[in-house]
C-alpha cells in the first residue's frame, strides 16, 4: 500500500518557530532580571542628596520704596466763562485749543457799551463829590467874605435908621402929634430891620468861621461812596472780557461770535501743562499708604519714554481712601520735574517712593527669605532637631525691603552662609525661591516671604 504524506514542509516550520520563541524568552528574563537589580540598587541606595545654592550674609545700604501706579495733570485747570454780563453776543473770540498763552493776554470779548457808559456816568458822580469836597475844606473866599461885610453894614444902618425913626414917631405919638397906627408900622419897620440885620450877621459870620467837621466828614463820605461806585462798575466792565489769569495752554473753547454764551458754563478753559513742573496723582494701597510723608522724594516713568526717570516729590497725601473692585488706595499728589516738556497731562505713569535707605546694615536678597509658622526666616546649614534634613530654619528680624534685598535687623550675622534655592544631583533643574525641595522639611508654611 502507497503513504500518503500531506503539507511535508510543516515539521520545518514548526521548528523555527520554537527556536525563535525560546529566543525570546530568554532575553525578556534577562530584561526582567536587570531591572530587577536595579530597581533593588536603587532601593537599597538614599535619596539624592541636594544641591544647595548658598549666599553670605552681607552688609550695605538698603533703599525701601513703593511702587504705584499715577495719571499726568496740570497744577492747575481755570474755567472761564461772562458772569454776570446779561445776554451780550460774543465779539471777539482771539484764541483756539491748544495756543500758549501769556497772563492778562484778551481772549475773548462780549458787547460792553451799556457797561462803559456806566462806568462814566460813576466817573462823572466821583468829579462832583470830589469838587464839592475841596470847596468845603477852603471855606469861604474873600469875595464871598467882602459881599457879607457889604450885606452887614447896609443892614445896620438900616437898623439904626428904623431905631431913630421909632424913637422920633414914639415922642410924637405921647404928645399926640401922630395916630397910633403910625407908631405901630414904626414899630413894624424896627422888627424887620432888626431881624435883617441879625441874618446880615450869621451870614458874615458864617463865612468868616473856619469850615466844620462834620460838613467835611459828610463831603468826604459822598466821596467815597462815590469811588466805590466807580470801582462797582469796572469790576462789572472787566466781566465782558476774559483775559488770561495765568501762563498756560488753551484747553476747552465753547462758543463764536456773535452767540450768546451761557454764563453758567466755562466758555474757555485753559491749564498751565505748557509748564515744567507737571503732578502726578498717584494710587497708593492702604498697606503702604502709611509709609508715604510729605516731602519724599520719587521716579516717574512711563511706557512712552522707556529710557527717561522723571525726579519727583510728594507734595500732598489725601485723607479719603477711594474703594474700587474691592480694592482701598489713597490718592498721592507728586510734583514731577518736566524740564525737556516729554510729559503730556493724561499720561499713564509708574511712581516709585523712596521711603528711606538704611546704610551699613545686614541684608540678603528678597528670595532667601521665607515665611513659616508666622515667622520671617532663611535656611542655614545644620539639622534641626527631629528632623532628618541638612537645612534648619532660622527666625529673623526684618527691616527695610527693596527689589533684590532686604534688611536683617536681628538673626543672622555677617558672613553667614544661607540657602538661596535648590535642586538635586543628577538634575540641572533648580527649585524656585519659594519652594526649597529640602528633604524631611515639607508640610506647610515654608512659603516664600513677599517683598511687602
Amino acid at each position: 500500500m502507497s503513504e500518503i504524506v500531506l503539507n511535508e514542509t510543516k515539521p520545518s516550520f514548526g521548528r523555527k518557530n520554537r527556536k525563535k520563541t525560546a529566543i525570546l524568552s530568554i532575553v525578556g528574563l534577562l530584561l526582567a532580571g536587570t531591572g530587577y537589580w536595579m530597581y533593588q540598587k536603587s532601593a537599597a541606595q538614599p535619596n539624592a542628596s541636594p544641591m544647595i545654592q548658598w549666599v553670605a550674609v552681607k552688609r550695605g545700604d538698603v533703599t525701601e520704596t513703593v511702587s504705584a501706579s499715577g495719571i499726568v495733570q496740570a497744577p492747575k485747570q481755570i474755567s472761564l466763562n461772562f458772569s454776570g454780563t446779561g445776554n451780550e453776543v460774543v465779539t471777539s473770540v482771539n484764541v483756539k485749543i491748544g495756543d500758549q498763552v501769556n497772563a492778562g493776554q484778551v481772549l475773548a470779548t462780549v458787547e460792553d457799551a451799556n457797561a462803559r457808559a456806566e462806568v462814566a456816568n460813576a466817573k462823572a458822580n466821583l468829579l462832583a463829590a470830589q469838587a464839592r469836597l475841596s470847596e468845603v475844606k477852603q471855606g469861604a473866599t474873600q469875595e464871598e467874605i467882602a459881599i457879607q461885610e457889604e450885606n452887614l453894614n447896609k443892614a445896620k444902618l438900616t437898623l439904626e435908621g428904623a431905631k431913630t425913626t421909632y424913637e422920633y414917631t414914639k415922642k410924637q405919638f405921647d404928645f399926640g402929634g401922630v395916630p397910633k397906627m403910625q407908631l405901630d408900622q414904626a414899630k413894624l419897620d424896627l422888627d424887620q430891620a432888626q431881624a435883617s440885620y441879625n441874618v446880615a450877621v450869621a451870614q458874615y459870620n458864617q463865612v468868616k468861621a473856619p469850615p466844620q467837621a462834620s460838613s467835611i466828614q459828610s463831603a468826604e463820605a459822598a466821596v467815597l461812596q462815590a469811588e466805590a461806585q466807580l470801582q462797582k462798575q469796572e469790576v462789572a466792565l472787566q466781566k465782558y472780557t476774559l483775559k488770561a489769569p495765568m501762563d498756560g495752554v488753551i484747553v476747552q473753547v465753547n462758543g463764536n461770535v456773535g452767540e450768546i454764551p451761557d454764563n453758567n458754563s466755562a466758555f474757555i478753559v485753559m491749564d498751565n501743562s505748557n509748564t515744567e513742573g507737571l503732578e502726578v496723582l498717584a494710587q497708593v494701597s492702604q498697606s503702604d499708604i502709611g509709609k508715604i510723608k510729605v516731602g519724599m522724594q520719587a521716579t516717574v516713568t512711563s511706557s512712552s519714554f522707556a529710557d527717561k526717570k522723571f525726579q519727583a516729590k510728594v507734595t500732598t497725601i489725601y485723607p479719603e481712601a477711594t474703594t474700587e473692585s474691592g480694592v482701598t488706595s489713597y490718592k498721592v499728589l507728586l510734583s514731577v520735574d518736566n524740564q525737556e516738556n516729554l510729559l503730556k497731562t493724561g499720561m499713564t505713569t509708574n511712581v516709585t517712593i523712596e521711603i528711606g535707605t538704611h546704610k551699613n546694615v545686614l541684608y540678603v536678597p528678597v528670595a532667601a527669605l521665607k515665611y513659616q509658622n508666622g515667622s520671617d526666616g532663611v535656611y542655614v546649614a545644620g539639622q534641626a532637631p527631629q528632623e532628618k534634613s541638612p537645612l534648619r530654619f532660622q527666625p529673623v528680624k526684618v527691616g527695610y525691603y527693596s527689589s533684590d534685598r532686604v534688611e536683617i535687623v536681628s538673626g543672622l550675622q555677617e558672613g553667614e552662609q544661607v540657602a538661596l534655592q535648590m535642586g538635586t544631583s543628577g538634575s540641572s533643574a533648580t527649585r524656585p525661591a519659594g519652594g526649597l525641595g529640602i528633604p524631611g522639611m515639607g508640610g506647610p508654611g515654608g512659603g516664600v516671604r513677599g517683598v511687602r
